[in-house]
């Protein structure tokens, strides 16, 4: 879904803030012409944008500007638009005739106070389901990978005016309408917190570039066929030729460690990184603090440019508003990381917030957390954590996009998924985890001779959350758990 919002130079300032809010929510974002100078003549850009829209939201205090009627014009010609006209309330002249059928939404006043409360009815109106901070209303929306194949699969086979209503369903509870996608990588020359942005894109990003499929079915309720069948050329339900897929994770294309650095923009004082551990401990944090602290020092020493890495104590609590912040901060660099790497537990600490927990009191925590990251300025923050800190990061990221002033620097956040549970969605295999089945297969051979030495029955309990892999492969480990 992607929204054109026609509005006049008078409310210019209130659209461009709503239009922000809906870039971050709609799948395929919004479109005004402000967040696009001339790239060409208006007209041409406008009419071309009219086609990629599938909704107009026009923006009306009484009277159409004539450029406004142009465009709602340009737009009913094409004939497959939804429309929606948002107005505050008691306009001083009636809506124009022109919109007198077309659904609205009224709202106080077009002033910034009220930005929050007009992307709220829009989305109503456009029957998205919307939370603040970007995850769905049901946080169980899908447990297994297949289920979400499978349920792309139903919607790419079904005619959109005719979804299912199971999949209807699922989008109303916060399921992206279509399969997500990266956000494009900007190009050469683009500009993004006011610096050029020129490291290239990785291989993956670029047109032809490797992907993953996303299952490795050979059938299912509906057959899946992989590749094109010379019968009939594209074969239906081919996951790969269909999109399914994901970009293949690597380097840049033709990057070199000197220039790896660049896809993050710097200010004067050199790149500012942030790492937090959130949740419980498991083998390996350290190992990856110091893998974090090792790369970023390298890319800066070749680069010729100025790292600072914060270690945050304590998880998300080192982001709340302290009063001795700096307290909650361990400066961090390859010879305190490495000396001790091989060591269990977190050297940063870690904690459990029970406030992003807690759906009543999450979005006031995100904005504080959100607003002091965006003031210390860091640039990249690498959040280590499981299931729930991985669902932090995401809102922790779509919280900050909406705060950042338009010229301030964007925020880069790295979910690393931590768990010896072993249970966030496409991740093969967490760090921890075969740690945790180590252990467990230990405990299960040292009871098996206790139990054949002097027979009795042992119980042996294992953790696993929502998931059964500990059990699983601890049992396949040892052979006498057989």
């Amino acid at each position: 879904m992607r929204a054109f919002l026609c509005h006049s130079s008078e409310h210019k300032d209130f659209v461009v803030a709503v239009g922000e809010r809906l870039k971050g929510i709609l799948d395929q974002g919004a479109f005004y012409f402000e967040d696009y100078p001339n790239p060409l003549n208006y007209v041409t850009r406008i009419d071309s944008e009219l086609r990629k829209c599938s909704h107009m939201i026009v923006f009306v205090d009484g009277k159409l500007t004539d450029w406004q009627s142009r465009e709602y014009t340009s737009a009913e010609a094409l004939g497959d638009k939804g429309f929606i006209v948002c107005l505050p309330k008691g306009v001083s002249e009636p809506v124009p005739a022109l919109l007198e059928t077309v659904p609205r939404v009224t709202i106080a006043s077009f002033s910034e106070e009220h930005v929050g409360d007009a992307v709220g009815e829009i989305l109503k109106a456009l029957g998205v389901n919307f939370t603040e901070d970007g995850l769905p209303w049901n946080p169980h929306l899908f447990s297994y990978e297949k289920d979400i194949v499978e349920h792309y699969k139903t919607c790419l086979e079904s005619a959109d005016e005719d979804l299912p209503g199971r999949n209807r369903r699922l989008q109303l509870q916060g399921c992206p309408e279509t399969w997500p996608r990266p956000l494009r990588w900007p190009g050469k020359g683009d500009r993004r917190g006011g610096e050029e942005y020129e490291s290239p894109p990785p291989e993956s990003m670029e047109e032809g570039g490797p992907q993953v499929v996303a299952a490795a079915l050979s059938q299912s309720s509906r057959k899946v066929f992989h590749g094109p069948r010379p019968s009939s050329g594209r074969a239906k339900g081919c996951m790969m030729l269909e999109g399914l897929c994901f970009p293949e994770a690597g380097r840049s294309s033709g990057s070199t460690a000197s220039n790896t650095g660049n896809v993050f923009p710097r200010g004067p004082s050199g790149l500012k990184v942030g790492i937090i551990v959130a949740g419980g401990i498991a083998p390996g944090i350290n190992a990856v603090i110091d893998g974090i602290v090792q790369r970023q020092e390298k890319y800066a020493r070749d680069g010729e440019w100025r790292v600072t890495i914060h270690g945050l104590r304590n998880g998300f609590f080192a982001l709340e508003d302290h009063q001795d912040s700096w307290s909650h901060i361990v400066a961090l660099t390859t010879v305190q990381s490495s000396a001790r790497a091989t060591e269990g537990g977190s050297l940063i600490g870690t904690s459990r917030h029970e406030g992003l927990l807690k759906k009543e009191e999450r979005y006031g925590k995100l904005i504080d957390i959100a607003t002091n990251l965006l003031k210390q300025a860091y640039d990249i923050l690498y959040v280590i954590g499981g299931d729930g800190t991985m669902k932090a990061a995401h809102a922790l990221w779509t919280v900050a996009e909406r705060r950042r002033r338009p010229n301030q620097k964007p925020l880069s956040i790295i979910a690393i998924p931590k768990t010896m549970d072993n249970d966030i969605l496409w991740v093969w295999q967490a760090f921890g985890f075969m740690s945790a089945v180590e252990k467990a297969r230990e405990i299960i051979e040292t009871l098996g001779t206790e139990t054949e030495s002097n027979p009795r029955l042992c119980v042996v309990q294992l953790f696993g959350s929502d998931s059964g892999f500990v059990v699983s492969h601890a049992v396949l480990a040892t052979q006498r758990g057989r």
